[in-house]
């Protein structure tokens, strides 16, 4: 029988801004199909081990595997599979929908295919 890795593990994450940690040692793990809250006040580092998840920031230390592949090795693949949804907005006003368009792509698709696709 094989045993499926962990769908998540972050093993002694750290992480400071300036002198200031935010991280310290975080570690656990979930598996596929799991439910999983983080609960904490604010500046407990919430956001975060989220952002580290989804591999918008680097840990200072320790090891995040996603799928059970290594963050630091193969991100373009953990990127693919994953998708993030943030709570605020982060669209630019200024930016037209043509131009966001072009600009966008699939992870999965050529590098050039995005803007032609959006033409059609």
């Amino acid at each position: 029988m094989t045993i499926a890795p962990p769908f998540l593990s972050l093993d002694q994450i750290t992480k400071s801004y300036g002198g200031k940690s935010a991280l310290n040692g975080v570690s656990f793990t979930v598996q596929a199909g799991e439910v999983v809250g983080l609960l904490g006040p604010n500046g407990a580092g919430k956001s975060t081990v989220f952002q580290i998840c989804a591999s918008l920031f680097a840990p200072d230390s320790g090891n995040v595997a996603i799928f059970g592949l290594d963050y630091r090795t193969v991100p373009s693949l953990i990127l693919a599979r994953v998708g993030v949804v943030f709570q605020s907005r982060s669209l630019d006003a200024d930016i037209s929908v043509r131009h966001r368009g072009q600009n966008a792509r699939s992870p999965r698709a050529p590098r050039r295919q995005g803007p032609r696709r959006f033409r059609q």
